[in-house]
């Protein structure tokens, strides 16, 4: 087998396995010792095409003034809705920064929206994952939890495939989310004009060939950050894999239009680790360059580790205490 179909569908099956672990669904009911209590409900969403299930972590009481600050928390391929609180401890993280005192209360949901990359199906009749998000979930948490309609009051998390939807949603929508995290975000460079025409499987060839680069003397530097097409993509890009749709619905395209227009970004944090076997430090690199090369603030993060969620367990009470800092009351 060639090594570059070789490396294709070892990066589809490395991104299914989180998927392996069986996420138990939690209960409802109050969480022991903390003032939130964790709900289960599904939203009809004509644009996704059956009823979104979703978990949220909801404070006891009455909303504040303004309503509730929200997180909405992605989960990456192969996930559900009940990832972050089975497998990522989001309730118990939660409960422990209100505690001491690092976050403020908020409605924390996640939405289990299938592999398709939150965005919507090129087919007539496919998932409209981003509309369904945007259009359907949304306003059925605005008007259930009495939550702001600030941006500043609102953020989105995500990881891997998650951390791919939860920056184009904030790039794309920034008036709705001030805040986005992304944890060892899927995220790649766009594939230049002169590759367009390449078939996946030419694309797969160039990846390495394409990203380190030795010179005579010996140093060594970046290339391209390539998209590698596989299975893992479930024809969010197109079947086959379409670059032009894949470069058009880029969080990084979006990024660079809005630097390139002086447009304002949402306050960015990007975690990643160092030894993820996607190689998924490489997009993270590359948004870091974007950034500093725009003169952008953003909080940037490398950890050890892989893409696991050993990894994403330890890095969501930091991003929460980015998205939800503590606020003393008025």
């Amino acid at each position: 087998m060639p090594k570059y179909l070789l490396s294709g569908l070892l990066l589809s099956l490395l991104l299914a396995i989180p998927a392996l672990v069986v996420a138990k669904a939690p209960g409802e009911g109050a969480v022991a010792g903390a003032p939130i209590q964790v709900e289960r409900f599904e939203i009809a969403s004509p644009n996704f095409g059956s009823p979104v299930p979703v978990v949220a972590l909801v404070p006891v009481g009455g909303a504040p003034p303004g309503g509730w600050p929200l997180v909405v928390l992605l989960h990456g391929f192969g996930g559900s809705e009940n990832d972050w609180t089975a497998l990522g401890s989001a309730d118990k993280a939660y409960a422990s920064l209100l505690a001491a005192k690092v976050v403020r209360p908020a409605v924390i949901v996640m939405p289990g929206m299938g592999n398709n990359w939150y965005v919507d199906s090129a087919q007539p009749n496919g998932i409209k994952a981003e509309s369904a998000l945007m259009d359907d979930v949304l306003p059925f948490v605005r008007q259930k939890f009495g939550v702001s309609r600030d941006a500043r009051d609102v953020s989105i998390i995500g990881n891997s495939m998650g951390g791919y939807g939860a920056l184009r949603f904030a790039l794309k929508y920034p008036d709705v989310f001030g805040c986005v995290a992304a944890l060892s975000p899927a995220i790649w460079q766009n594939v230049p004009a002169d590759q367009l025409g390449l078939p996946p499987d030419q694309i797969n060839l160039l990846i390495e060939s394409s990203y380190f680069h030795t010179g005579v003397d010996g140093s060594v530097t970046e290339g391209i950050v390539l998209p590698n097409p596989g299975p893992h993509f479930n024809s969010a890009f197109g079947e086959p894999f379409d670059p032009r749709r894949f470069n058009a619905l880029n969080p990084l395209t979006l990024l660079e239009k809005r630097i390139a227009d002086g447009a304002p970004l949402p306050q960015i944090y990007v975690s990643v680790a160092s030894d993820d076997s996607h190689l998924l430090w490489r997009g993270a690199f590359s948004l870091f360059a974007t950034m500093k090369a725009g003169n952008r603030p953003m909080s940037f993060h490398v950890t050890s580790g892989d893409h696991t969620w050993d990894v994403w367990r330890e890095a969501l009470p930091d991003a929460l205490k980015f998205a939800i800092p503590f606020r003393q009351p008025s």
